[in-house]
């Protein structure tokens, strides 16, 4: 229960970055839009630094943008564990190594920590869990 909320809180926060994101990219490209009609009105040092905010902007969307994983996919691949922490997810091939993983977190002080096992069906199982410890 507990990590089925976290991942809702997570993927919460994801969409708040998206959504903020968009809100930058657009208020940016409107003023592209202002800068680069009117040239005249503009030095050639801000039409630069308004094509660079957008780059760097349009990155960050990207990043943040959802992918879609697919679990059965990951399970074709080798993949059969993940490790979560604080929201970030490391896979792994081995038990051992997402075992080693997860305790060192744990050792680090990370309060939230959990070791899932991918299922065939791609669904996770849950190993360990650093809240039950």
């Amino acid at each position: 229960m507990m990590v089925e909320k976290f991942v809702m809180n997570v993927e919460r926060k994801k969409r708040m970055k998206l959504k903020q994101l968009q809100l930058i990219h657009k208020v940016l490209d409107d003023y592209a839009d202002i800068v680069f009609n009117d040239k005249d009105d503009y030095s050639e040092e801000t039409i630069v630094d308004v094509a660079e905010a957008l780059r760097t902007v349009k990155i960050e969307l990207e990043k943040a943008t959802p992918t879609t994983k697919n679990p059965l996919t990951e399970y074709e691949s080798g993949w059969r564990f993940i490790v979560w922490v604080g929201g970030n997810d490391d896979y792994y091939k081995s038990f051992s190594r997402a075992q080693m993983d997860y305790y060192n977190w744990v050792a680090k002080g990370h309060d939230v920590v959990v070791l899932t096992e991918i299922q065939k069906d791609g669904t996770e199982k849950i190993l360990l869990n650093s809240k039950d410890s």
